[in-house]
């Protein structure tokens, strides 16, 4: 992937940048459009639409749930409960009652102890004047109650229900005269049966759940079970009179909880919304207040908040393409442009890419996840930038991420949420720039910063919520601490998952390239030992001899493993030219050609090995490993020969045109390939004659000036020395001597 992205820059040259400006700025003006359009609409309540409306994104419907939790609290019947203190109520008023009955009968009573009794009375209030006056036509001495006249009787009890308590009096007041009478008229016995009939009765009817409506059944009930009895007529009539004053209803009306199950209920009602892409209004139909109501809400009857929007954005994406333009046009060499144009590329996707996930929070949200924008793990879009340009370059786009990300989150209903969330972004990114600058953390791994990121949002969150007032220990709080920690959930997951893809877009010396490639089934290979075995074999011994000699000095092994594997490709075009691919007894093409042909096949296997490379996309570190394996050394064996017959070339055309390796790992390779080679010549493979071989090979290299620009220093070169002699003495079965 990384070869043909590094194609599409050679193609396009310097033409590269602007089209790639061009193209960021219309995908932040899709990205962002929806969220700037002025829409201007004119309905009118009582007229047929022109239009068919659609709802443009999720919104909550407020009015609409208050009027399904109202309609929720109006299905709720009231509540009774069962009231068993009205039993014992009633109890105490039967007993109280008879009590009061037996007290009046077995009384003695006279014109001087009713007053007595009545003293307190009159002391309060006056009594009426008929009342009085009958009070005085009582007997002045004491009479048995039973030997009083009936209108006396009458006067007794008058004047001691003043005395009695309000529950007797209440009973009395709901009795007829009939009954009032019965109860001091009947025998003791009488009066006993009545009072138990009426506690049995009272009793049972009352320990029931007796609703308002149940009262008639209940009486009829009793009306039967009389009326089928042996009590005399008198009698039944004044039980049932009794029955109509005590059995009432035991369940009463509670307001307290009929209120509290009518909230529980309208609390259980689901939010209504208004669904992204529902008609809101439909085209050819009466516009109803309902229609009007939804419109308002989405802002289609006054766009006037968003008539300034647009032309902003449009201005800020103008300035956003200037400068990428201005900071990504500054190569002048082809070197220079090629990393620019990798340097642009991965800041384009980290900017579109962070975008479109927060456009997908915010459709989250819209959706009903409250703060869903924050699940956007901004923490790791600096980190990946970072590793792949300038610290410039990751800050400014830091800043317009945030610039952009203002406008998704604008159109929110709650400027509580869009400041939070701006806040959040604004801060969250600040960190992450910071943490990628200092000198300890930039060898730290991005999921490690990752996660010390997350640290630092906890500390960004808390004091943000304390400033807008959003209580930590809530519901709400709650939510956006479990935001934050989801974010960085998914900022570990997105490294885990994209991490191999980025560095196999943007580095062409990526892991899972480089293992990609290390199969050895790869079509390059399979040409190699089917065409050349012996350089097949030779590019093997090589591989295995620098990889584990740039692995002694720290360096990339696995690109130099695999680029060893490929450095020779170029041999499969003539073959035979090359002595590892001779077979016993047949003769050299060499023999056939003058020492300047040789010279050309030899030194054209390089650059028909960059041909290969290149027609089969490998990564541009292969390629520039087998282009300065050789640097520009010379064949010094032809050129020998062309002075013994003294050909008038120049020694120019004796040598690879190079470059000189340019990284340690060329150079590396270069003295194992000449080491791996020159050792099949040994006659013994002593340590001693490795060792004078190899130092010849690395003199020669060094004073032709090949190591001139890889880096490679005097301690580095002992260490791959050491590595290389183990290597070849390894291979050839040979015991290295240790000093002792």
């Amino acid at each position: 992937m990384n070869r043909r992205l590094q194609l599409i820059h050679e193609r396009l040259g310097k033409l590269y940048i602007p089209l790639v400006a061009l193209i960021t700025s219309v995908c932040i003006f899709l990205i962002g459009y929806q969220h700037v359009k002025p829409e201007v609409y004119h309905f009118k309540l009582n007229q047929v639409a022109e239009e068919t409306i659609l709802a443009p994104v999720t919104m909550e419907d407020v009015e609409q749930t208050k009027i399904n939790q109202q309609r929720a609290k109006d299905a709720i019947n009231d509540i009774y409960l069962y009231q068993e203190d009205i039993r014992t109520q009633e109890m105490t008023r039967i007993e109280q009652f008879f009590g009061f009955v037996r007290e009046v009968r077995n009384g003695q009573f006279s014109l001087e102890s009713v007053n007595e009794a009545i003293a307190s009375i009159t002391q309060q209030k006056k009594l009426d004047e008929g009342l009085i006056k009958k009070i005085n036509e009582l007997p002045k001495k004491k009479t048995d109650f039973e030997q009083l006249t009936e209108d006396q009787q009458k006067t007794v009890i008058q004047t001691l229900l003043l005395l009695a308590d309000e529950n007797v009096v209440k009973l009395f007041e709901q009795l007829s005269n009939l009954s009032i009478d019965q109860v001091f008229n009947i025998s003791p016995v009488e009066l006993s049966e009545l009072q138990s009939n009426l506690t049995d009765f009272v009793s049972k009817s009352l320990a029931q759940e007796l609703g308002p409506d149940q009262i008639d059944k209940e009486l009829d009930k009793y009306r039967l079970q009389i009326s089928s009895s042996e009590m005399s007529d008198v009698a039944q009539q004044t039980t049932l009179n009794f029955l109509n004053s005590l059995i009432k209803p035991t369940m009463i009306y509670s307001e307290s909880e009929t209120n509290r199950l009518k909230e529980e209920a309208a609390s259980k009602v689901q939010t209504s919304y208004i669904l992204q892409g529902q008609v809101i209004v439909q085209e050819g139909h009466i516009i109803n207040q309902n229609n009007m109501r939804q419109l308002e809400l989405f802002g289609y009857l006054d766009a006037s908040t968003k008539q300034y929007l647009k032309p902003i954005f449009i201005l800020l994406i103008f300035v956003h393409a200037f400068l990428f333009i201005y900071l990504f046009s500054n190569g002048l060499t082809w070197k220079e442009l090629s990393r620019l144009n990798m340097e642009a590329t991965a800041y384009v996707l980290v900017v579109l890419g962070t975008l479109i996930m927060a456009k997908l929070g915010h459709f989250i949200q819209r959706a009903g996840l409250e703060y869903a924008m924050l699940l956007v793990p901004l923490m790791i879009s600096p980190g990946y930038l970072k590793e792949k340009s300038s610290y410039k370059i990751t800050l400014l786009a830091s800043l317009f991420i945030n610039i952009f990300a203002i406008f998704l989150v604008s159109d929110q209903d709650n400027q509580t949420v869009v400041t939070f969330i701006c806040l959040f972004y604004l801060f969250s990114t600040i960190i992450s720039v910071l943490l990628t600058t200092f000198t300890r953390l930039q060898v730290m791994k991005v999921e490690k910063r990752v996660a010390l990121n997350s640290l630092w949002q906890f500390m960004i969150a808390l004091p943000l919520m304390a400033v807008l007032n959003i209580p930590i220990f809530s519901r709400q709080g709650f939510v956006i601490l479990m935001m934050t920690i989801a974010a960085n959930l998914l900022g570990l997951l997105l490294i885990a998952v994209f991490e191999p893809y980025w560095e196999q877009l943007l580095s062409s010396r990526s892991a899972m390239t480089m293992n990609q490639l290390a199969n050895l089934n790869h079509p390059l290979l399979k040409l190699l030992i089917e065409k050349a075995p012996g350089t097949y074999h030779h590019s093997i011994m090589v591989a295995n001899l620098a990889a584990n000699a740039v692995e002694a000095i720290g360096g990339d092994s696995l690109t130099t493993r695999v680029a060893s594997y490929y450095h020779d490709v170029g041999k499969t075009v003539h073959p035979l030219f090359f002595v590892e691919n001779l077979s016993g007894g047949i003769e050299s093409p060499h023999q056939m050609v003058g020492p300047d042909e040789s010279a050309k096949i030899i030194i054209d296997h390089v650059a028909q090995g960059v041909k290969l490379l290149e027609e089969y996309r490998m990564p541009q570190s292969v390629i520039d490993l087998c282009r300065e394996h050789h640097g520009t050394t010379m064949t010094s064996y032809f050129y020998h020969q062309a002075k013994e017959q003294k050909l008038n070339i120049s020694q120019e055309a004796f040598r690879y045109p190079g470059p000189i390796p340019q990284s340690k790992e060329s150079a590396i390779v270069m003295i194992a390939d000449s080491l791996e080679a020159a050792s099949r010549a040994m006659k013994e493979h002593t340590q001693k004659g490795i060792e004078e071989l190899l130092d010849s090979i690395i003199a020669g290299k060094i004073n032709d000036g090949q190591f001139a620009d890889c880096g490679l220093t005097v301690d580095e070169l002992k260490t791959v020395r050491k590595s290389l002699i183990l290597g070849i003495a390894s291979m050839y079965h040979t015991r290295v001597e240790y000093p002792k």
